[in-house]
Protein backbone atom coordinates (compact mmCIF):
# COMPACT_ATOMS: atom_id res chain seq x y z
CA UNK A 1 0.00 0.00 0.00
CA UNK A 2 2.88 2.34 -0.62
CA UNK A 3 1.03 3.44 -3.57
CA UNK A 4 -1.31 5.12 -1.24
CA UNK A 5 1.37 7.32 0.43
CA UNK A 6 0.29 9.82 -2.88
CA UNK A 7 -2.04 12.00 -0.61
CA UNK A 8 -5.44 11.04 -2.09
CA UNK A 9 -7.84 9.80 -0.27
CA UNK A 10 -9.28 6.24 -1.82
CA UNK A 11 -12.59 6.33 -0.54
CA UNK A 12 -14.91 3.70 0.16
CA UNK A 13 -15.07 2.92 3.64
CA UNK A 14 -19.45 3.40 4.61
CA UNK A 15 -20.40 6.46 3.05
CA UNK A 16 -16.97 7.82 2.29
CA UNK A 17 -16.66 8.83 -0.90
CA UNK A 18 -13.13 9.19 -3.43
CA UNK A 19 -12.02 12.91 -2.95
CA UNK A 20 -8.53 14.82 -4.15
CA UNK A 21 -5.03 15.40 -2.90
CA UNK A 22 -5.26 16.67 0.08
CA UNK A 23 -2.64 19.16 2.71
CA UNK A 24 0.49 17.04 4.69
CA UNK A 25 -0.92 17.51 8.17
CA UNK A 26 1.26 16.69 11.33
CA UNK A 27 0.74 12.91 11.13
CA UNK A 28 2.05 13.09 8.10
CA UNK A 29 5.75 14.50 8.78
CA UNK A 30 6.60 10.80 11.18
CA UNK A 31 5.63 8.84 8.25
CA UNK A 32 7.44 10.89 5.23
CA UNK A 33 10.78 10.38 7.41
CA UNK A 34 9.31 6.10 7.55
CA UNK A 35 9.58 6.74 4.16
CA UNK A 36 12.55 7.79 3.30
CA UNK A 37 14.22 5.11 5.46
CA UNK A 38 12.49 2.30 3.83
CA UNK A 39 15.14 -0.36 3.38
CA UNK A 40 15.45 -2.01 -0.06
CA UNK A 41 13.68 -5.28 1.76
CA UNK A 42 11.14 -3.37 3.01
CA UNK A 43 10.10 -1.92 -0.42
CA UNK A 44 10.60 -4.53 -2.53
CA UNK A 45 7.60 -6.63 0.19
CA UNK A 46 5.30 -4.17 0.10
CA UNK A 47 5.03 -3.32 -3.24
CA UNK A 48 5.53 -6.98 -4.42
CA UNK A 49 2.45 -7.94 -1.99
CA UNK A 50 0.43 -5.28 -2.45
CA UNK A 51 0.95 -5.31 -6.58
CA UNK A 52 -0.44 -8.92 -6.34
CA UNK A 53 -3.48 -8.09 -3.96
CA UNK A 54 -4.59 -4.99 -6.33
CA UNK A 55 -4.30 -7.66 -9.66
CA UNK A 56 -7.11 -9.24 -7.99
CA UNK A 57 -9.21 -5.84 -7.93
CA UNK A 58 -9.39 -6.53 -11.65
CA UNK A 59 -8.42 -2.63 -11.75
CA UNK A 60 -6.96 -3.42 -15.57
CA UNK A 61 -3.42 -3.24 -14.21
CA UNK A 62 -1.09 -6.30 -13.74
CA UNK A 63 0.78 -7.49 -10.45
CA UNK A 64 4.18 -6.62 -12.42
CA UNK A 65 3.25 -3.12 -13.92
CA UNK A 66 1.65 -2.23 -10.54
CA UNK A 67 5.07 -3.27 -8.49
CA UNK A 68 7.22 -1.43 -10.85
CA UNK A 69 5.08 1.91 -10.37
CA UNK A 70 4.99 1.78 -6.60
CA UNK A 71 8.56 0.86 -6.57
CA UNK A 72 9.18 3.90 -8.60
CA UNK A 73 6.95 6.25 -6.55
CA UNK A 74 8.98 5.26 -3.62
CA UNK A 75 12.39 6.17 -5.09
CA UNK A 76 10.66 9.49 -6.07
CA UNK A 77 9.71 10.14 -2.33
CA UNK A 78 13.42 9.32 -1.00
CA UNK A 79 14.07 12.57 -2.89
CA UNK A 80 12.59 15.88 -2.83
CA UNK A 81 9.42 16.71 0.04
CA UNK A 82 7.44 18.65 -2.87
CA UNK A 83 7.34 14.98 -4.82
CA UNK A 84 5.54 13.60 -1.46
CA UNK A 85 3.44 16.33 -1.16
CA UNK A 86 2.42 16.77 -4.69
CA UNK A 87 1.47 12.74 -5.29
CA UNK A 88 -2.06 11.22 -5.71
CA UNK A 89 -3.48 8.05 -6.47
CA UNK A 90 -4.67 9.25 -9.63
CA UNK A 91 -1.23 10.19 -11.13
CA UNK A 92 0.31 6.68 -10.27
CA UNK A 93 -2.51 4.39 -11.78
CA UNK A 94 -4.82 7.13 -13.52
CA UNK A 95 -8.29 7.68 -13.25
CA UNK A 96 -9.92 4.79 -15.03
CA UNK A 97 -7.92 2.28 -12.98
CA UNK A 98 -9.31 4.29 -9.48
CA UNK A 99 -12.61 4.09 -10.74
CA UNK A 100 -12.61 0.65 -11.18
CA UNK A 101 -11.02 -0.50 -7.71
CA UNK A 102 -13.76 1.44 -6.25
CA UNK A 103 -16.50 -0.10 -7.39
CA UNK A 104 -15.04 -3.53 -5.93
CA UNK A 105 -14.92 -1.86 -2.70
CA UNK A 106 -18.10 -2.91 -2.00
CA UNK A 107 -17.71 -6.34 -3.16
CA UNK A 108 -14.33 -6.60 -1.63
CA UNK A 109 -15.96 -5.89 1.78
CA UNK A 110 -18.98 -8.63 1.31
CA UNK A 111 -16.39 -11.27 0.17
CA UNK A 112 -12.97 -10.86 2.02
CA UNK A 113 -12.72 -7.75 4.84
CA UNK A 114 -16.01 -8.75 6.55
CA UNK A 115 -15.44 -12.81 6.32
CA UNK A 116 -11.87 -12.93 7.09
CA UNK A 117 -12.41 -10.47 10.84
CA UNK A 118 -15.38 -12.77 11.65
CA UNK A 119 -12.94 -16.07 10.74
CA UNK A 120 -10.17 -14.57 13.43
CA UNK A 121 -12.60 -14.06 15.88
CA UNK A 122 -15.37 -16.89 15.69
CA UNK A 123 -13.81 -19.73 17.99
CA UNK A 124 -14.12 -17.02 20.70
CA UNK A 125 -17.24 -15.32 20.00
CA UNK A 126 -20.42 -17.13 22.65
CA UNK A 127 -22.94 -18.94 21.15
CA UNK A 128 -25.66 -16.23 22.22
CA UNK A 129 -25.78 -13.28 24.65
CA UNK A 130 -24.30 -9.61 23.57
CA UNK A 131 -20.85 -8.42 21.65
CA UNK A 132 -19.56 -4.97 21.94
CA UNK A 133 -17.41 -3.98 18.67
CA UNK A 134 -14.89 -1.60 20.38
CA UNK A 135 -14.04 0.61 17.34
CA UNK A 136 -17.09 0.46 15.12
CA UNK A 137 -16.21 2.26 12.42
CA UNK A 138 -19.03 2.44 9.35
CA UNK A 139 -20.86 -0.68 11.49
CA UNK A 140 -19.84 -3.18 8.35
CA UNK A 141 -18.48 -5.68 11.04
CA UNK A 142 -21.10 -5.32 13.58
CA UNK A 143 -23.59 -6.33 11.27
CA UNK A 144 -22.16 -9.10 9.50
CA UNK A 145 -21.34 -10.22 12.75
CA UNK A 146 -25.16 -9.65 14.35
CA UNK A 147 -26.58 -11.53 10.35
CA UNK A 148 -24.73 -14.59 11.26
CA UNK A 149 -24.87 -15.12 14.95
CA UNK A 150 -27.41 -15.46 17.77
CA UNK A 151 -25.35 -12.15 19.22
CA UNK A 152 -27.08 -8.59 19.93
CA UNK A 153 -23.98 -6.75 18.76
CA UNK A 154 -23.60 -2.98 19.48
CA UNK A 155 -20.64 -0.78 18.94
CA UNK A 156 -18.52 2.39 20.17
CA UNK A 157 -16.57 4.70 18.50
CA UNK A 158 -15.30 8.44 18.82
CA UNK A 159 -17.77 9.09 16.08
CA UNK A 160 -20.44 7.69 14.76
CA UNK A 161 -20.30 7.21 10.94
CA UNK A 162 -22.48 4.15 10.67
CA UNK A 163 -23.38 3.50 6.97
CA UNK A 164 -26.90 3.26 6.41
CA UNK A 165 -26.90 -0.62 6.47
CA UNK A 166 -25.68 -0.43 10.25
CA UNK A 167 -27.88 1.69 11.78
CA UNK A 168 -29.88 -0.33 13.58
CA UNK A 169 -26.14 -1.32 15.30
CA UNK A 170 -26.95 0.35 18.86
CA UNK A 171 -24.24 3.04 19.27
CA UNK A 172 -21.95 4.55 22.37
CA UNK A 173 -20.04 7.24 21.88
CA UNK A 174 -16.61 6.90 23.11
CA UNK A 175 -14.84 10.06 25.01
CA UNK A 176 -12.15 11.31 22.86
CA UNK A 177 -9.20 9.13 24.06
CA UNK A 178 -11.30 5.74 23.47
CA UNK A 179 -11.09 5.55 27.37
CA UNK A 180 -14.80 6.04 28.62
CA UNK A 181 -17.97 4.90 27.89
CA UNK A 182 -20.15 6.68 30.37
CA UNK A 183 -23.30 5.26 29.03
CA UNK A 184 -22.43 1.13 29.69
CA UNK A 185 -22.93 -0.55 32.69
CA UNK A 186 -20.56 -2.89 34.19
CA UNK A 187 -20.46 -6.59 33.09
CA UNK A 188 -22.79 -5.50 29.99
CA UNK A 189 -21.55 -7.12 27.33
CA UNK A 190 -20.54 -10.76 27.43
CA UNK A 191 -17.82 -10.08 24.80
CA UNK A 192 -15.60 -7.23 23.74
CA UNK A 193 -14.28 -6.98 20.41
CA UNK A 194 -11.33 -4.83 19.43
CA UNK A 195 -9.74 -5.35 15.86
CA UNK A 196 -7.15 -3.15 15.13
CA UNK A 197 -7.50 -0.33 17.82
CA UNK A 198 -4.97 -0.69 20.39
CA UNK A 199 -2.12 0.85 18.28
CA UNK A 200 -3.84 3.83 18.05
CA UNK A 201 -3.89 4.41 21.82
CA UNK A 202 -1.43 6.76 23.18
CA UNK A 203 1.03 5.29 25.86
CA UNK A 204 -0.42 7.11 28.94
CA UNK A 205 -4.10 6.51 27.66
CA UNK A 206 -3.83 2.64 27.06
CA UNK A 207 -4.43 1.49 31.15
CA UNK A 208 -7.09 3.42 31.34
CA UNK A 209 -8.50 2.14 27.74
CA UNK A 210 -8.13 -1.45 28.66
CA UNK A 211 -9.70 -0.72 32.29
CA UNK A 212 -12.97 0.56 30.94
CA UNK A 213 -12.61 -2.80 28.42
CA UNK A 214 -12.67 -4.93 31.29
CA UNK A 215 -15.27 -2.36 33.12
CA UNK A 216 -18.13 -3.06 30.61
CA UNK A 217 -17.01 -6.93 29.83
CA UNK A 218 -18.48 -9.84 31.23
CA UNK A 219 -17.24 -13.32 29.52
CA UNK A 220 -14.15 -12.47 27.35
CA UNK A 221 -12.20 -10.02 25.16
CA UNK A 222 -11.10 -10.68 21.86
CA UNK A 223 -7.58 -8.31 20.16
CA UNK A 224 -6.95 -8.57 17.16
CA UNK A 225 -3.66 -6.48 16.49
CA UNK A 226 -0.84 -6.27 13.64
CA UNK A 227 2.45 -7.07 15.26
CA UNK A 228 6.06 -7.62 14.69
CA UNK A 229 9.53 -9.01 15.80
CA UNK A 230 8.11 -12.40 14.56
CA UNK A 231 10.81 -15.18 13.62
CA UNK A 232 10.76 -17.56 11.06
CA UNK A 233 9.63 -20.44 13.11
CA UNK A 234 6.61 -18.19 14.21
CA UNK A 235 5.26 -18.58 10.14
CA UNK A 236 6.76 -22.19 8.90
CA UNK A 237 3.08 -23.38 9.00
CA UNK A 238 1.72 -20.10 7.57
CA UNK A 239 1.31 -18.58 3.82
CA UNK A 240 4.22 -17.27 1.62
CA UNK A 241 3.58 -14.13 2.55
CA UNK A 242 3.33 -14.31 6.03
CA UNK A 243 6.90 -16.83 5.24
CA UNK A 244 8.21 -13.47 3.59
CA UNK A 245 7.72 -11.00 6.04
CA UNK A 246 9.09 -13.71 9.03
CA UNK A 247 11.93 -13.59 7.09
CA UNK A 248 12.56 -10.17 7.38
CA UNK A 249 15.02 -8.14 9.58
CA UNK A 250 12.89 -6.71 12.72
CA UNK A 251 12.89 -3.58 12.28
CA UNK A 252 11.82 -4.15 8.52
CA UNK A 253 8.54 -5.73 10.19
CA UNK A 254 7.77 -2.74 12.13
CA UNK A 255 8.11 -0.74 9.06
CA UNK A 256 5.78 -2.69 6.84
CA UNK A 257 3.27 -2.34 9.29
CA UNK A 258 3.82 1.34 10.39
CA UNK A 259 3.10 2.23 6.21
CA UNK A 260 0.24 -0.36 5.94
CA UNK A 261 -1.72 0.75 8.72
CA UNK A 262 -1.11 4.89 8.56
CA UNK A 263 -1.81 4.07 4.23
CA UNK A 264 -4.95 2.35 5.12
CA UNK A 265 -6.83 4.43 7.34
CA UNK A 266 -5.01 7.92 6.68
CA UNK A 267 -4.79 7.68 2.94
CA UNK A 268 -7.13 4.84 1.62
CA UNK A 269 -10.50 5.74 3.76
CA UNK A 270 -9.61 9.19 4.34
CA UNK A 271 -9.90 8.79 8.01
CA UNK A 272 -8.16 12.22 8.34
CA UNK A 273 -8.41 12.92 12.17
CA UNK A 274 -7.45 9.23 13.41
CA UNK A 275 -5.06 8.66 16.17
CA UNK A 276 -1.60 7.42 14.45
CA UNK A 277 0.88 6.69 17.16
CA UNK A 278 1.94 3.36 15.80
CA UNK A 279 2.06 1.43 19.36
CA UNK A 280 2.92 -1.89 17.33
CA UNK A 281 4.09 -4.59 19.90
CA UNK A 282 6.04 -8.24 19.52
CA UNK A 283 3.22 -10.10 21.40
CA UNK A 284 5.60 -11.37 24.23
CA UNK A 285 5.15 -7.21 25.09
CA UNK A 286 1.39 -7.01 24.41
CA UNK A 287 1.55 -10.19 27.02
CA UNK A 288 3.13 -8.28 30.03
CA UNK A 289 0.62 -5.09 28.95
CA UNK A 290 -2.50 -7.24 29.73
CA UNK A 291 -0.78 -9.58 32.49
CA UNK A 292 -0.17 -6.22 33.94
CA UNK A 293 -3.91 -5.02 33.89
CA UNK A 294 -4.44 -8.59 35.76
CA UNK A 295 -6.01 -10.32 32.93
CA UNK A 296 -5.80 -14.05 31.79
CA UNK A 297 -4.16 -15.23 28.73
CA UNK A 298 -6.95 -17.76 27.53
CA UNK A 299 -5.51 -18.33 24.00
CA UNK A 300 -2.85 -16.75 21.55
CA UNK A 301 -3.19 -17.55 17.45
CA UNK A 302 -0.47 -16.03 15.58
CA UNK A 303 -2.42 -16.05 11.99
CA UNK A 304 -0.17 -13.84 9.84
CA UNK A 305 -1.59 -12.32 6.49
CA UNK A 306 -4.57 -13.27 5.41
CA UNK A 307 -3.52 -16.38 2.70
CA UNK A 308 -5.98 -15.04 -0.21
CA UNK A 309 -4.40 -11.86 -0.76
CA UNK A 310 -6.99 -10.07 -0.49
CA UNK A 311 -6.44 -6.06 -1.61
CA UNK A 312 -6.54 -4.02 1.31
CA UNK A 313 -5.32 -6.85 3.49
CA UNK A 314 -4.49 -5.57 6.75
CA UNK A 315 -0.58 -6.86 8.06
CA UNK A 316 0.61 -9.77 10.19
CA UNK A 317 -2.29 -10.41 12.66
CA UNK A 318 -2.30 -12.03 15.97
CA UNK A 319 -5.43 -12.73 17.78
CA UNK A 320 -5.53 -12.65 21.84
CA UNK A 321 -8.38 -14.03 23.53
CA UNK A 322 -8.26 -12.75 27.21
CA UNK A 323 -10.64 -13.02 30.28
CA UNK A 324 -10.87 -11.51 33.84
Amino acid sequence: MILNTLQSRLPTYGHRSIQGPRSIKKVDEPVYGLLKSLDDSTVRFISGVDGRNFAQTNAGIGANEFHNRVAGFITDCRGEKAEFRGGSFHRLLGPDVVRIYNRNQDVYKAEAKYPRRFELVRDYLPKKGTMLDWGLGDGGFARFVQDRTELKVAGCDVIDWRSETAKQIPFYRLDSHLSVLPNCKDEQFDTVVLMYVLHHIDPQDLPQVLEEVMRVCRRNVIIVEDIFGVEKTDAINLCPISREFAALPHDSQLQVIKMRDYLRNIVMFGIEDMNMPFEFQPIDQWHGIFYKQGWKIADTKVVGFNSADSWCNTSFNAVFNLKK
